[in-house]
């Protein structure tokens, strides 16, 4: 992990993970750090594979089982209603299945996207830091 984060994980940003496997994936290479989380490397794996892929197979890539639940996220982050929705039902403690039910969408994905987008489970009660972010 990225030590300035990891040092000051009361300042590091929600997107944190996001902005790691962005960086790599701008690198166009997966650095699998032994101290990575298994979703950071996952979605590492799909930025970079997306950032390669050239136009006319960007479609198989974003097909990919392996690659298709983070499309969705990455979607879904570009849509700030229902990333905003999404972001609320965390905020107020309800668990994601809530989330998926009362969006209609997949209750894996709603985690992924806390994961990667809306990482602050550590820093529920620092209200300085919610209004910061």
């Amino acid at each position: 992990m990225n030590d300035k984060w990891q040092a000051r994980s009361a300042t590091r940003p929600p997107d944190w993970r996001y902005q790691l496997a962005s960086a790599d994936a701008r690198k166009w290479r997966v650095r699998l750090r032994a101290d990575a989380d298994v979703e950071t490397r996952r979605l590492t794996k799909c930025l970079t594979l997306l950032a390669d892929a050239p136009d006319l197979s960007r479609t198989s890539v974003e097909a990919s089982p392996d690659c298709r639940p983070y499309v969705e996220i990455l979607a879904w982050r570009e849509n700030r209603n229902l990333a905003a929705r999404i972001e609320a039902i965390a905020l107020a403690r309800l668990p994601f299945v809530y989330a998926a039910k009362e969006l209609k969408i997949d209750r894996e994905n709603v985690r992924r996207y806390c994961f990667a987008f809306f990482d602050y489970w550590d820093r529920l009660d620092k209200r300085d830091y919610i209004i910061q972010y």
